[in-house]
């Protein structure tokens, strides 16, 4: 990845240009029909994904028009619904990397009513994103209203990896590890605060 980006560096150009440069390029080829739909979102997402592994920030303004193609391409064909679930991702991830806490939760609970939407279920994802926030803010009653809210859900994932019964397809998507950070996060909180 770093030999892509280098290759689309010009003298004097900042890192938050290049990584600019490159969605426009994806953009451009998406455009032309060179690349899919789902490539361009996976492209485009990955590579946000890269430079906030490499510090490189953008305001939420900055986002929101840097991926405004990327969002309109999402937005505009159903069979990509679930994927606004990653344009939301960039946004909660910057925000949470660069300490704009409102913006991750405002984004987290955006993931969360998508999830729910497409699955009728929460979105683990979300839930660890909100209650790490509320934790941050010593909101522990927030934190407690919220396991009470999804208490069924919750205490069904935990009969389920208790079984030893999760899905490898559960496992692949992360969503084993956030299950297990979210139950290890809320036992810290109700032992330390209940």
């Amino acid at each position: 990845m770093l030999f892509f980006l280098s290759c689309n560096i010009s003298y004097g150009q900042t890192p938050q240009d290049s990584i600019k440069q490159v969605i426009e390029n994806f953009s451009t080829e998406q455009k032309r029909g060179k690349i899919s739909d789902s490539i361009y979102i996976r492209k485009v997402f990955n590579i946000t994904r890269y430079a906030l592994s490499d510090n490189i920030h953008f305001s939420n303004k900055e986002l929101l028009s840097i991926l405004a193609h990327y969002r309109s391409v999402i937005w505009d064909n159903k069979k990509n619904a679930a994927d606004k679930r990653l344009y939301y991702a960039i946004f909660s991830n910057q925000g949470q990397m660069t300490g704009r806490s409102g913006e991750m939760l405002y984004y987290g609970e955006k993931i969360e009513k998508v999830e729910k939407e497409l699955s009728g279920k929460p979105s683990l994802t979300s839930l660890a994103i909100i209650i790490g926030y509320y934790e941050e803010q010593g909101a522990f009653e927030k934190i407690r209203d919220i396991f009470h809210k999804n208490r069924d859900y919750l205490l069904g994932l935990a009969k389920t990896a208790d079984s030893g019964t999760l899905s490898k397809e559960n496992m692949n998507s992360g969503e084993g590890f956030i299950f297990l950070r979210l139950i290890g996060q809320l036992m810290r909180i109700f032992t330390m605060k209940f």
